[in-house]
């Protein structure tokens, strides 16, 4: 059996040379490897300052697994076009404070900004679920593990009187987001310093290796700091303008409901209440948070975090173990839940992989 990494024989600053020395050769991977070893021990990867540089949608489209993905699963379905999508990007607007008076119109979408600001502004997401033992050995593989594809959109909003608004959308950009972290089991693969060579299957001259071994190397020698991955954002030119109406949220639980360029007398009703009950608050994330030490600060119950998930999906994404700095997030008062709700919400609470959703 091969040995596991010696964190001291074997050096594990020497994997970025591994990987340039790949063909072709793993720069960003090794890259953001470098920048790992280099920084101080921080296993948060949102309280970092976050690479927004080094990994770019050219590069990333360039390798003809992902392309595929990307054409398979984003333009030939066009997501960010979607009835939930035109909902969540009039509710980000409007977060934001960027809904006008009635009668005039304003522009949205800065994309001169840094992505990591922008990421406040994403309307659409689409997870991308790495797979280590079927996809193929390339600087992805070594760069990236589960990420995100967001999508930001540039326009005009008009809104028509209290309740009615026109937004047309004139372009969309896309990035990733991703967390570059050694947290919890990850298989990495089995590397050779001798052969400088990475494979899959071990062998005596190839060592195994998993974020455990980061993890402990962190441990001795002070240093391997987390942070969170943007890339630079691309246009899509697939993503033709297009217009549609909705309705304007009366209230921050307000969820709205969309129709295409729906006749002015089309009645548009939110499936909230029309105001917060007793004790609803807003709260934006810090350095640390975690849905259940949210759940019980706010709800005096860790267990009740799917409640504050639930709530918030389009916002936080599609893994609740992840939860960024800096998010806006509703909460709900906890009697304006039935009791199957809140059994429900205790009994999903310890099965954090049954609430990963696509």
């Amino acid at each position: 059996m091969p040995q596991r990494f010696d964190v001291e024989m074997f050096r594990l600053t020497e994997i970025p040379e591994i990987m340039l020395a790949q063909n072709p050769p793993w720069t960003v991977a090794a890259a953001l490897q470098k920048r790992w070893f280099g920084g101080a021990p921080q296993i948060y990867p949102a309280v970092g300052e976050p690479d927004t540089t080094t990994v770019t949608m050219k590069w990333l489209l360039g390798h003809d697994r992902m392309k595929s993905f990307y054409d398979e699963n984003i333009i030939t379905p066009r997501i960010w076009q979607t009835p939930n999508s035109e909902a969540i990007l009039v509710k980000r607007l409007r977060d934001q404070g960027a809904i006008p008076a009635t009668g005039r119109t304003v522009t949205f979408g800065n994309i001169c900004a840094p992505t990591n600001i922008l990421e406040k502004s994403y309307f659409q997401s689409l997870a991308y679920k790495t797979n280590k033992l079927k996809d193929p050995l390339d600087d992805v593989f070594g760069a990236l593990g589960s990420f995100n594809f967001r999508f930001l959109a540039s326009g005009r909003l008009e809104k028509l009187n209290n309740t009615n608004c026109v937004v047309t959308v004139e372009s969309v950009r896309v990035y990733i987001q991703d967390k570059y972290d050694f947290d919890g089991f990850q298989w990495l693969g089995c590397w050779s310093k001798l052969l400088n060579s990475v494979q899959k299957l071990p062998s005596p001259l190839h060592t195994s290796l998993t974020n455990y071994d980061y993890a402990l190397w962190r441990k001795i020698h002070g240093k391997g700091g987390d942070f969170l991955v943007y890339s630079d954002t691309m246009l899509i030119p697939e993503a033709t303008p297009w217009s549609f109406r909705a309705n304007l949220p009366g209230s921050f639980l307000d969820t709205p409901i969309w129709s295409p360029l729906a006749p002015a007398s089309t009645p548009l009703q939110s499936p909230w209440m029309t105001t917060p009950p007793p004790g609803a608050r807003r709260i934006v994330t810090e350095p640390g948070d975690t849905l259940s030490g949210l759940a019980a600060t706010y709800y005096s119950d860790w267990r009740y975090w799917p409640l504050i998930w639930d709530q918030n999906r389009a916002v936080i994404g599609p893994l609740p173990s992840t939860l960024a700095t800096g998010l806006t997030l509703e909460l709900a008062s906890l009697h304006g839940f039935s009791e199957a709700v809140l059994d429900g919400a205790k009994r999903r609470a310890p099965k954090w992989k049954n609430n990963e959703i696509r």
